[in-house]
């Protein structure tokens, strides 16, 4: 599988946030992120390593595990990487302003929107 940032980026939405499974979710953060990765939470928290963003990737899905998470554009890549802080900005200040990138697509007993970013 080509490792693209479109394609990462993808495979972060749908293999590890959108995983249902532990034992999946695992293997693809393994395959995916460096074993001293930071994942900033929007609303605060900041999960260091594989293990942490495993926990957390977790607790999100459980919040809502028959959703499926849909990008609502292609994934934008800027370089050697994608989106990311510019001029100085906090991560979490860039997760923010992107907060609404994507989103689950509901299901007919649930209507509300998600925000992974």
């Amino acid at each position: 599988m080509a490792h693209t940032i479109s394609t990462l980026l993808l495979r972060n939405l749908d293999d590890v946030f959108g995983e249902v499974d532990p034992v999946r979710r695992r293997a693809a953060i393994d395959e995916i992120f460096h074993e001293d990765a930071v994942f900033y939470d929007p609303n605060g928290g900041e999960f260091r390593g594989r293990d942490e963003i495993d926990r957390i990737a977790g607790v999100i899905k459980a919040t809502h595990p028959a959703f499926r998470y849909q990008p609502l554009s292609p994934p934008e890549e800027i370089g050697d990487a994608g989106p990311g802080p510019l001029g100085g900005e906090h991560p979490r200040q860039a997760a923010r302003r992107r907060r609404n990138r994507f989103h689950h697509r509901p299901g007919r007993q649930d209507r509300r929107r998600l925000s992974l970013f």
